[in-house]
């Protein structure tokens, strides 16, 4: 089967830049969110119209943008987080 519909975007999702695709495959349309840099796929949808997968795509991405946001907010980048581990388990850090 070939993609048909293909669209490519770059939208700001709460301050994060954010690479959108959507394209139908058959009778079903999907929809994936990468961030620009590095361009890792976070959130994904797959349904019957355009509107609702980028719809839930989109939800997905606000809710794991705003969990990063958090994150971020409190320090806790994960690097951070795995190096404080090993040094409590007395373990040297890489």
């Amino acid at each position: 089967m070939k993609a048909e519909e293909y669209s490519e975007r770059h939208e700001d999702i709460d301050g994060w830049k954010v690479h959108i695709v959507t394209y139908k495959v058959g009778d079903r349309y999907y929809c994936s969110i990468d961030n620009v840099d590095p361009g890792a796929r976070f959130a994904r949808a797959g349904g019957a119209t355009r509107e609702d997968v980028e719809r839930e795509a989109l939800e997905k991405a606000r809710r794991y943008l705003g969990r990063r946001r958090n994150q971020r907010k409190r320090g806790d980048d994960v690097t951070e987080f795995f190096q404080r581990q090993r040094v409590f388990l007395g373990r040297e850090c890489l």
